[in-house]
């Protein structure tokens, strides 16, 4: 099943302070962090949301095995 993955931007809680991003992976707080204003906190949502899309996605996949051949004397 895929990780349900959003994110909330959340007003200062009073004038002069940051505005809070907060990331949740099926309903549980991933991660949080501080903005200066919406769009910084858009992109960081969008930003953080993708990385946490993608490292669900590599987590998935089989491990990589590298095979390397011994090196010949000449």
């Amino acid at each position: 099943m895929t990780a349900r993955i959003h994110g909330a931007l959340y007003p200062a809680p009073s004038e002069g302070l940051p505005l809070i991003i907060a990331i949740f992976k099926d309903g549980e707080l991933a991660g949080c962090n501080i903005a200066a204003d919406e769009a910084q906190g858009e992109a960081m949502i969008k930003t953080a949301v993708a990385e946490l899309q993608r490292l669900e996605v590599m987590s998935k996949l089989p491990p990589t095995i590298t095979v390397r051949r011994p090196v010949q004397p000449r």
